[in-house]
C-alpha cells in the first residue's frame, strides 16, 4: 500500500509540495489518473468510473483555465469519487485560489504541487511501480510466513 505522505519517498515526486489537506496524508492511493481535457467544457458531475476510489490525480488545471469558480466543484466531485489527493502542474496556476485551498483543508482533502517540471507519465510510472513492488513485497512476506508454518 501507498499513502499520499510516501509520494515523498520517490525520486521523481520528492519536490512535490502540500498546499492544502495537510491532516490527510494518510489517505492511500492504489492508482493513477489525469484530469485535464476531458472537462475542458466545464465540470458536469464526474462519471462514477472517472477516477477509482484512493486514487491520486493528476492535472495541469487546463479545464479551469479563466475559469477559477469551476476549481471548487472540482475539487467537491473529487470527494464524491473518493479520490485521495489532487497534484497539480503550476502552469495555469501558479498558486491556487485561498478558498480554495480552506475547502479543500476543512474537507481534508490533500492537494499537492508538482515540484518542477515533472512529466505526468513519468509520475505514473513511478507512482504504480512503487505500488506494485509494495503488493509484490507483501505477497512474499505472506507466502513465506505460510511456508515456515508447515
Amino acid at each position: 500500500m501507498m499513502t499520499v505522505k510516501d509520494l515523498f519517498q520517490l525520486s521523481l515526486t520528492k519536490n512535490f509540495s502540500v498546499v492544502a489537506g495537510y491532516n490527510a496524508l494518510h489517505k492511500k492511493i492504489i492508482s493513477v489518473g489525469i484530469l485535464d481535457f476531458e472537462f475542458t467544457e466545464g465540470i458536469q458531475p464526474m462519471r462514477e468510473a472517472a477516477f477509482e476510489p484512493h486514487s491520486l490525480v493528476l492535472s495541469s488545471l487546463l479545464f479551469a483555465n479563466q475559469k477559477p469558480e469551476l476549481l471548487i466543484e472540482t475539487i467537491k466531485e473529487l470527494i464524491k469519487l473518493k479520490v485521495s489527493a489532487l497534484a497539480y502542474k503550476p502552469v495555469i496556476y501558479e498558486d491556487l485560489p485561498d478558498e480554495l485551498l480552506q475547502f479543500a483543508n476543512e474537507q481534508d482533502f490533500p492537494i499537492l504541487r508538482f515540484g518542477g517540471d515533472e512529466y505526468f507519465e513519468e509520475v505514473i510510472f513511478e507512482v504504480m511501480t512503487y505500488i506494485k513492488s509494495r503488493e509484490n513485497d507483501l505477497f512474499l512476506q505472506k507466502n513465506h510466513a505460510v511456508s515456515n508454518r508447515r
